[in-house]
């Protein structure tokens, strides 16, 4: 797939393989993931929530370019996305993971020259297994609108000041390169932290903090609030309110969110910069992906997790059945 499709400037970071239109709306892409990465967590077959985010994110985009003929010079905004994530590992990991995708294009908006938005509604499939759902909503702009737009809503650059990073190993971090927040005084909330050399989060050269960022950012203080690096979630819904800009403060805030149960496994998370409001995100059923075979946080017998279920998808390998998918690790 031209990684240009997809908005990627590094070809190893393409996942899509394939493209076809099946209905007037309706589409099917094929993915691979890679057996490990520096970044997401896919060894020994795992699901990571934000592997499944940037596949849906590049399918967007793909759907956008081929099947509605946005042209590559234009800009895309992304003001919501949801993701359910509905098997925590595909396999024995000894060889890539082969996935498709089945999305269908909704509210799709367009001008008399051109589409200028839509929504794509979607299933991941690996061997017939559902593994996760997604929506996201699009917009695209053309260059002269794009400009007009970022300098209308830009503001003064804050003063440059010293940061000292978290530790790498209590957000899940494997260099800290790859920390996004800044230590903090305040237990709920912690400055963001971009390194725009990142070569995952910043693939290509971008004038903005992008939503990636902002999402991993969130998890990450899920994790440090939680004290636990490998924490991860079956649900996010997000939505993007504004653009953050890089060279502005932006400072990330967690809270649970009650539950009459007692088991704390939902959050909102709220990235913020001078009182503008970037991301609101909420994330339920977070719970401990350790290793294949390891403990989970629901097994432990001092857990308040202990005996609880994560909610999964509707259908298994027939989505439209309605019934839950059983938690389980699939057959290669």
């Amino acid at each position: 797939m031209p990684r240009e499709l997809v908005h990627r400037a590094a070809i190893a970071e393409v996942y899509l393989t394939s493209f076809s239109q099946t209905g007037e709306d309706e589409f099917e892409i094929s993915a691979q993931w890679p057996r490990s990465h520096m970044f997401y967590r896919t060894l020994n077959g795992a699901v990571d929530s934000a592997l499944l985010t940037e596949t849906f994110r590049q399918a967007t985009v793909l759907i956008a370019h081929l099947g509605y003929a946005v042209p590559l010079e234009h800009s895309f905004l992304m003001p919501d996305m949801q993701v359910t994530r509905c098997e925590d590992y595909l396999g024995s990991g000894d060889r890539p993971a082969e996935l498709r995708l089945k999305l269908s294009a909704v509210e799709v908006r367009r001008t008399p020259k051109s589409v200028v938005g839509l929504r794509v509604d979607g299933t991941f499939t690996c061997d017939g297994t559902l593994i996760g759902r997604a929506s996201a909503g699009a917009r695209f702009i053309d260059p002269r609108s794009y400009l007009r737009y970022r300098t209308r809503h830009r503001k003064a650059a804050a003063a440059a000041h010293r940061v000292v990073a978290v530790e790498p190993s209590r957000v899940g971090a494997a260099t800290h390169s790859g920390v996004l927040l800044v230590q903090s005084a305040g237990n709920d909330n912690w400055p963001l932290r971009v390194d725009v050399t990142h070569p995952v989060y910043f693939d290509h050269t971008l004038d903005h903090v992008p939503g990636a960022v902002l999402l991993e950012a969130a998890r990450q203080a899920i994790r440090l609030k939680m004290n636990d690096p490998n924490l991860d979630f079956s649900q996010l819904q997000a939505s993007f309110h504004s653009i953050a800009e890089l060279d502005q403060i932006q400072t990330v805030t967690a809270l649970t969110v009650p539950s009459s149960d007692g088991i704390t496994d939902t959050w909102t998370v709220t990235i913020q910069s001078n009182e503008e409001t970037h991301m609101t995100a909420t994330f339920a059923r977070v719970h401990s992906d350790v290793s294949p075979m390891g403990p989970r946080i629901s097994d432990s017998p001092n857990s308040p997790y202990r005996g609880a279920t994560k909610e999964r998808c509707p259908g298994g390998e027939n989505p439209t059945s309605g019934e839950p998918a059983p938690a389980r690790r699939l057959g290669r």
